[in-house]
């Protein structure tokens, strides 16, 4: 009887958005938001606005804690045969505010998957810190992903 007579609530830890007309569209799962000093960040906007670059196939992202709160990472798998264009990848990132733009982007060969094809987000916060290849630092200046290390190998 939460709604109306005879229905049924369950606590899930969804989040749900209800539009104009009353449907609910889901948001994100609670535990999964990132929580960045601007406030809660869904890790589904971060992926839907990551998969606006051509060559991302599957996409996860989560909250990297940054003293008190969170700063927003991700994991890309390319689709195959594809090669990273940072250009599409950065301008991607772009259409997000900038506290919710991912700070570390780590391309994958495979994405680990559910049985039901939903990627798997455990594990995403230690890969991100890793170093090696394949690691794109978001660089606030430039407003685009730079290759980990690359600040190093600059010259003046």
């Amino acid at each position: 009887d939460a709604f109306e007579p005879g229905d049924t609530w369950f606590v899930t830890g969804d989040i749900f958005e209800v539009d104009a007309v009353g449907d609910f569209w889901f948001v994100d799962r609670k535990p999964l938001m990132v929580m960045t000093r601007m406030g809660a960040v869904a890790s589904t906007r971060v992926e839907d606005a990551l998969y606006g670059c051509p060559s991302v196939a599957l996409c996860i992202a989560a909250g990297l804690p940054d003293g008190d709160h969170e700063v927003p990472i991700a994991a890309i798998q390319l689709h195959p045969a594809a090669s990273l264009d940072l250009d599409a990848l950065s301008a991607a990132a772009l259409t997000l505010p900038e506290y919710a733009r991912p700070r570390r982007v780590r391309v994958v060969e495979q994405l680990p998957l559910t049985d039901g094809f939903r990627p798997i987000k455990t594990g995403l916060r230690d890969l991100a810190q890793a170093g090696g290849p394949n690691l794109y630092l978001w660089d606030p200046h430039a407003q685009r992903f730079e290759p980990a290390g690359a600040e190093d190998r600059r010259v003046g």
